[in-house]
Formats: structure tokens, sequence, C-alpha cells
């Protein structure tokens, strides 16, 4: 069996600044050409316009470079997907390119719509080769520690925010940027590093950035991301993925690393989830369903 080459493109889901948005969508533009080979999967839905978040931005692509739409493949989940391609305010008025035409469907093992993003984690397994993440907040710190730990190089963007509407409220501090935090910590490292260093160079960083917002507290989506936190945070520490982060840059390249084999899948990994790959066009990945 081929095994094709999957880079995979995430980040904020809050629209970038006007100068981050038109950054963000060069240095994207410039990550597609330099791996043209390979498929690239990405969250789908996302705000467009001239200040875009990280999925906006390649749906403003798309939009414009129409023949890559076979390269492309979004992650669609059964109840978020639908409340953020709805309208204001009964949605979260997100858009998806209508030039898309591959997605990978992730719906629950119920008749109740469920599946929220984030709970998805097949994106995670089929990529093997270099991905890209443009700023990115818990989530996407998660997604990336998942790829680095099995040895997939990220190239990270930061500087695509408007900081002014990006810091919490009570205490002013920008909120994490998941490209920012990995290259800072990388940065730090000067030697080898004991555990308790790493837990030190971690607690230094969130001294002066925020994981949510504080203003908003428990009734926000707070609790969801101190979870995520504390996921990212127990495999950081265990796999001792700082010592991964010789595979994180800032140089767009083309890189392919073989962790995996398409044809096997740990039903575990789908947490009770069904899984289908719809392909109007010709992309080589099997179509895969957990029954």
């Amino acid at each position: 069996m081929k095994t094709e080459k999957v880079s995979q493109i995430v980040g904020d889901s809050f629209p970038f600044s006007e100068r981050g948005t038109l950054i963000a969508k060069q240095k994207t533009t410039e990550f597609i050409d330099a791996n043209k080979e390979n498929i690239f999967l990405y969250g789908a839905t996302g705000r467009s316009g001239v200040c875009a978040d990280a999925n906006g931005t390649i749906n403003l692509i798309l939009d414009e470079r129409p023949d890559l739409r076979n390269q492309f493949v979004g992650n669609i989940v059964d109840e978020h997907t639908v409340i953020a391609t709805k309208p204001k305010p009964e949605g979260w008025g997100c858009t998806i390119s209508s030039h898309l035409q591959n997605f990978i469907l992730v719906y629950s093992a119920t008749p109740q719509a469920t599946v929220k993003f984030g709970d998805d984690p097949i994106s995670d397994i089929l990529t093997n080769a270099i991905s890209l993440c443009l700023e990115g907040g818990v989530q996407t710190l998660k997604q990336i520690t998942d790829l680095l730990n099995k040895h997939v190089p990220v190239v990270v963007v930061t500087k695509l925010r408007e900081l002014a509407e990006n810091c919490d409220p009570i205490t002013k501090y920008p909120y994490l940027s998941a490209a920012d935090f990995l290259m800072t910590i990388k940065k730090s490292i000067r030697s080898t590093l004991s555990t308790e260093n790493a837990e030190k160079l971690v607690q230094t960083y969130f001294l002066d950035h925020a994981l949510f917002n504080n203003k908003k507290g428990a009734n926000s989506d707070a609790g969801t991301k101190q979870n995520l936190y504390d996921q990212f945070i127990k495999q950081f520490m265990e796999n001792r993925v700082w010592e991964k982060l010789n595979f994180l840059t800032t140089e767009i390249k083309s890189l392919t690393v073989s962790v995996l084999n398409f044809s096997v899948f740990d039903p575990s990994d789908y947490a009770g989830y069904l899984t289908v790959l719809i392909c109007k066009a010709k992309i080589i990945i099997n179509v895969m369903r957990l029954k």
C-alpha cells in the first residue's frame, strides 16, 4: 500500500490582526507550495475576511486557488460543525470554502450529536509529514505535542495576533500561543534539561501569559482549556517532549517522517466515535469506519 505524505495545518480559532492575516496567508501558501505532493488536513470551519483565523486563512487560499482542492481534507464533527456554520447569534458565523470537497466526518455512535471540536484524534493519527502551526491555543498545543512526540516536524508562525484583543481582561497578560510557548522553551534550553528544570521553564512562561479568560471564569470554556492543558503537561513531562523540540522550526521546508501505516488503526483511539472519509476527489487514504 502506498503511504501518502499527510501534513496538518493548525492554529488560532480567533481571527488574526489584518497584518497577521496577510502574514499567515503568505506563510501558509509558502508551506503548501514547498510540500506540493502532500495531503493537507485542517479544521474546515473558520472565520475568513480581512481578519481571518487559521482555518479561515486556508479557506481564503482555496477560494483563490481552487486547483488545490484535491490536496485538502477538512475535518468536520456532528455537533460543533453544525453550530459553527450557523449565522450569529444562533451559531458562530463560521464558513467553509465552497471549493473544499474532501472531508473526514466524525460522528457519534448514538442518535444524539455529541462530537465537539477537539474530541477526535483522527487528524493527529494520520499526520506523518511536516506540519504548520499558526499561533494556536491550548488545543493546538496538545496537537503539536502529539506530533512532536512521534517525531513529526512542525513549522511555527508567531506575531499574527492583535495583542489588544488577545489579552486576559483581568491580568492584562497575553493569551497562550502554542507556537510562542514551544519556541520559548526551545530557546531557553542550553543543555540537557532535567524534569524539574523543564517544569520551571513552563511555570516561568505562565508568569506573564494567560491560559483562558479569567473574567468569564467557570461559566466559560475555562474548564475545557484547563483539562486540555492538564493533558498536555502530563504528556509533555512523561514523554520528555522538550527533548524533541529539535523537530520544531520556523523554517518552511519539505520533510517527511514515516510514523505509521495507514492500514492499521487502534479502535481505542476513536473513543466510541464513528469516522468516515468522504472523498469526491481521488485521495489515497483508506476509507475508515469504526463499527
